[in-house]
């Protein structure tokens, strides 16, 4: 069975940006590194992901901002908008 991490790490070469929401909503980390030192940003730059690589850095953004307080946690989910698929999805 793949760890959240694995999952993300996949969805990210993949560039699902729908799988990468709900797992982001699910709490993984985003900047978790795979055993080549990689994480999923550098994953979806590396197999061309656009769309991915920005869903994880507005992932990672949001993320901090909660954690700072400046966002609140309701905001959080409905600014990342669980619910859209990413066209082409």
């Amino acid at each position: 069975m793949m760890t959240k991490e694995e999952v993300l790490w996949r969805a990210a070469r993949r560039g699902d940006c729908y799988a990468i929401r709900r797992l982001v909503l699910d709490g993984v980390d985003v900047d978790a590194r795979d055993p080549q030192g990689r994480t999923a940003i550098n994953i979806a730059t590396q197999y061309g992901q656009a769309e991915a690589h920005k869903t994880l850095l507005a992932a990672r953004e949001m993320r901090y901002l909660a954690s700072i307080g400046d966002l609140p946690e309701g905001k959080f989910y409905s600014r990342f908008n669980a619910g859209k698929k990413a066209s082409g999805a």
